[in-house]
């Protein structure tokens, strides 16, 4: 019997559904350590600033968008779209990470702020950030890992 395969379509955004398909790469992703070697081939040569959102649910990461691709030291992006992801796939918990074209993994006042006001965002949508990762294609700072997200 043939699998059906489902898409929906947002604007700029497809979700497609295919019944009884593993995320495989996706799914094993559950540290920090994890989420950047599944980024590192994305970002290695890249000009430019990317952010991207992992959706994560009880299985595991189910998605990984690229939300928005910036300058050489910014990639700008509103709460809105980067929550846009986890909503359609159902999940309830996220985690943001972007890369540093410069090398340079310490955050930047403006990833703090941002880091803070998405946090902010997704708890009055009933959601949970779980991490904020700056990576470049050596190493990766995480805001969970040094208690940067706790008390937002």
């Amino acid at each position: 019997m043939a699998k059906h395969t489902q898409s929906f379509r947002v604007q700029e955004l497809e979700v497609k559904f295919k019944p009884g398909r593993k995320a495989t790469n996706l799914e094993k992703a559950n540290s920090p350590e994890d989420i950047h070697k599944l980024l590192k081939p994305l970002i290695i040569n890249q000009p430019r600033e990317q952010l991207f959102c992992l959706s994560i649910t009880s299985a595991g990461v189910v998605g990984l968008e690229v939300v928005s691709k910036g300058a050489s030291n910014c990639a700008l992006s509103i709460v809105a779209e980067i929550l846009k992801a986890p909503i359609i796939t159902n999940a309830s918990d996220f985690i943001v990470a972007h890369n540093h074209p410069s090398g340079v993994v310490e955050p930047s006042e403006e990833d703090r702020k941002a880091a803070k006001l998405l946090k902010d965002g997704a708890k009055i949508m009933g959601m949970n950030m779980l991490d904020f990762l700056i990576v470049t294609s050596e190493t990766f700072y995480s805001f969970a890992r040094t208690g940067e997200l706790k008390g937002s």
